[in-house]
């Protein structure tokens, strides 16, 4: 999703690095959030790319290692799933 909104708008490589950081480390819960970003880019993003957030609840591994369960919460209604 992110690297096809930054190839369309031609966005250098740190722009992703700075989605990234925030969505997946920093666990922004709103484009608005992304204050790395100008405002204008975040609200063409906003009109461009839909917001979803989900957390890690729960992980479950493998005696073997071999496969891993996580159990997710999307933030926008509550829902939980693997």
């Amino acid at each position: 999703m992110i690297n096809a909104f930054a190839k369309k708008y031609k966005l250098p490589s740190f722009r992703v690095k700075q989605f990234n950081l925030s969505y997946y480390k920093d666990f922004i819960n709103s484009y608005d959030e992304l204050t790395t970003w100008s405002k204008e880019m975040r609200e063409v993003l906003q009109k461009t790319v839909p917001f979803s957030t989900i957390l890690p609840i729960k992980e479950l591994k493998s005696v073997d290692g071999g496969t891993n369960k996580v159990l997710f919460k999307r933030i926008s209604d509550g829902k939980l799933f693997e």
